[in-house]
């Protein structure tokens, strides 16, 4: 079914059958679906179930957004200078903050912008990973650890985004949602499973 009777839309990202988020091309976020943990951004924790095109369904006044991501209770955002956004549930750290507060509005990862691209992964207890890849090619990630998925070597949970490695040719990322936890990364154009 068609969704608004806007026409002009450019991507899209779900999180499973929770929530959906679209960019339009002339930059403006638009997110509807569940919000438990503040993940529509709205200010508050009330869910969205239409896109409205009054406007109260859109992530405020911007026209700068490039991609979107979700996790389970997760935003992740990036807008076209390269800054990295995110809000919702923060019960690992998982959204880059150095603490684990839930966020219902928008907050800035870090103060970097070469950010090109990110990704949560999820478990059945509702904590997440983050994994995100800047255009130097460093990856970096926090949140979640219990199956060591954030690639460090160790299972330890780390509420601020820790590099991986020194390696510098990391292209894509790709969390999964299943009782353990992973990520998938493209690495010179390779597939290589969960570090």
């Amino acid at each position: 079914a068609q969704i608004g009777t806007f026409s002009n839309y450019y991507s899209a990202s779900t999180a499973g059958t929770y929530n959906l988020g679209i960019i339009q091309n002339t930059g403006a976020l638009w997110m509807f679906g569940a919000n438990w943990y503040g993940q529509l951004c709205n200010g508050g924790t009330s869910a969205t179930n239409t896109i409205n095109e009054d406007g109260s369904s859109r992530v405020g006044e911007l026209l700068n957004w490039q991609y979107i991501e979700f996790g389970m209770t997760q935003w992740l955002g990036i807008k076209t200078d390269g800054t990295a956004w995110t809000a919702g549930g923060n019960i690992a750290g998982e959204l880059a903050q150095g603490d684990t507060t839930n966020r219902s509005v928008p907050v800035q990862i870090g103060s970097a912008t070469n950010w090109v691209t990110g990704s949560y992964c999820f478990d059945a207890w509702n904590t997440s990973g983050l994994a995100m890849i800047n255009s130097s090619g460093e990856l970096w990630t926090c949140g979640a650890n219990t199956q060591g998925a954030l690639g460090h070597g160790n299972k330890t949970t780390l509420s601020a985004l820790t590099q991986v490695g020194s390696l510098t040719d990391w292209r894509s990322v790709e969390g999964s949602a299943a009782n353990f936890s992973n990520f998938s990364f493209t690495k010179m154009g390779l597939w290589s499973n969960s570090l």
